[in-house]
């Protein structure tokens, strides 16, 4: 799963303006700011591709990766939030913002539209813009499979002639006793 800094220490240099986290209990910056909000299931993200098992190791131990995707919500608050997220959608595609990705270990799937969300409220406008982004990562975790110790085949071979049973026996000598 994607954690909270990762994912804002990634958006935040392409905004002209603070990033906070929505849903908060905290004071809000002042205007323009952004905020980031997950939108997933409670389970977090979601597979997207079956996983990848690697070799396993003197203690039985096997690396799985699964690559997952998670996507966010981001929002402007104040003057210029269409420009704001405009600009960082556009810088979404700059060489120097995927360089940024990879070495935070994310890869940017899809970006949706930039809306126009502004508001009357109360007897104030305020201008809102937002628009989703979905990245890719790879989650990485150690399953304990066990090692195979001890294989047993047994059967018949067939001829031109009688059938030859055949029976075979494996035992593998481990560090483990």
């Amino acid at each position: 799963m994607l954690d909270d800094g990762t994912v804002h220490g990634f958006v935040q240099p392409m905004l002209d303006c603070a990033l906070i986290w929505a849903e908060q209990n905290a004071p809000r910056p002042d205007f323009p700011y952004a905020t980031l909000r997950w939108l997933r299931s409670e389970e977090g993200g979601r597979p997207i591709a079956r996983p990848w098992y690697g070799a396993v190791d003197a203690d039985g131990l096997m690396m799985v990766e699964t690559p997952m995707q998670d996507t966010l919500e981001i929002q402007v608050f104040g003057p210029s939030a269409l420009n704001i997220l405009d600009t960082l959608r556009q810088k979404l595609g700059f060489p120097t913002t995927q360089d940024s990705a990879f070495l935070h270990g994310i890869a940017v799937l899809s970006c949706g539209p930039v809306l126009n969300i502004s508001a009357l409220l109360e007897t104030t406008w305020e201008e809102r813009a937002a628009m989703e982004l979905t990245l890719g990562h790879v989650t990485r975790g150690t399953d304990k499979v066990g090692l195979i110790e001890k294989v047993q085949a047994a059967g018949t071979l067939p001829g031109g002639g009688a059938p030859v049973p055949l029976s075979l026996n494996i035992e593998m000598e481990t560090p483990h006793g």
